[in-house]
């Protein structure tokens, strides 16, 4: 298996005056993979750090995924991500002690 078929990375930018980003693979994965976003954070305006974390990863598939703001950007908003194709992704709840 060559890396470039179990991981993938870009940027996305939300567009000033709208609320989401849709990210298209380039290559589908065999099933729907691991994916993380983190602002690309090039000011410090306090504006900017708590409209642009408020971003929520959606619609994940084999396909792609969409990055949602809770309401229309002031600005636009760069993120990077980072997506990992695992054959069995392990999931922790919490326990009830």
């Amino acid at each position: 298996t060559k890396l470039s078929d179990i991981m993938t990375g870009g940027t996305a930018t939300i567009s000033k005056y709208t609320d989401h980003v849709d990210v298209v693979f380039n290559k589908p994965f065999f099933s729907t993979p691991v994916i993380n976003i983190s602002l690309v954070n090039d000011s410090t305006e306090e504006g900017f750090l708590t409209e642009g974390h408020e971003a929520t990863v959606t619609d994940l598939s084999p396909t792609g995924f969409s990055i949602y703001l809770s309401s229309n950007a002031l600005r636009d908003y760069t993120y990077s991500w980072t997506v990992l194709q695992i054959p069995k992704v392990i999931t922790t709840t919490p326990s009830n002690d």
